[in-house]
């Protein structure tokens, strides 16, 4: 199972109820999920870490289906159901051999402050695509891209009516 924070928390009781034979079997995907889980479902839990990025670079909203995409690749083909501990040793091979990549780190903003940086790229490029890149990539700063998105929006619309 891939899962997120939110959904481990959710489903984790149920989960753990299962019968022996089921948990046996069972292989959970996603990113620091052991304080959501139960302690009968930990065992469960594979032993993805941020080195999965330079393996399978992503976001981390999407880690749980890059680490089961990768466990599907390396360990799952041809594999005994049942055995738990060479599915997580193939994977600890797989994470031992890479180090994470580095993550910049770009300084937050206030939504006024995005908002005057889009602005100004407004007078010489287009598309929020590219204006997102151009924030992250030549100013430095951190924007998610739904927050980005109303923002620019935002700009669209103040640029329409000057």
């Amino acid at each position: 199972m891939a899962l997120t924070r939110p959904y481990a928390e959710m489903v984790g009781k149920s989960l753990s109820e299962l019968e022996p034979q089921a948990l046996a079997r069972l292989r959970i995907f996603g990113a620091s999920l052991a304080p959501a889980l139960p302690a009968a479902l930990r065992p469960s839990l594979a032993p993805y870490d941020d080195r999965l990025d330079a393996i399978l670079p992503g976001t981390r909203t999407d880690f749980s289906q890059r680490a089961l995409l990768h466990f599907v690749q390396l360990a799952a083909i041809n594999r005994d159901p049942y055995d738990r501990d060479a599915d997580y040793a193939a994977i600890e091979a797989a994470m031992s051999a890479v180090t994470p990549p580095e993550r910049p780190r770009r300084p937050r903003r206030n939504d006024a402050e995005i908002l005057q940086l889009i602005l100004a790229r407004l007078h010489t490029q287009s598309g929020i695509a590219r204006i997102l890149r151009a924030l992250r990539d030549e100013e430095g700063v951190a924007c998610e891209q739904s927050r980005f998105s109303r923002l620019y929006r935002t700009a669209m619309a103040h640029r329409e009516t000057a």
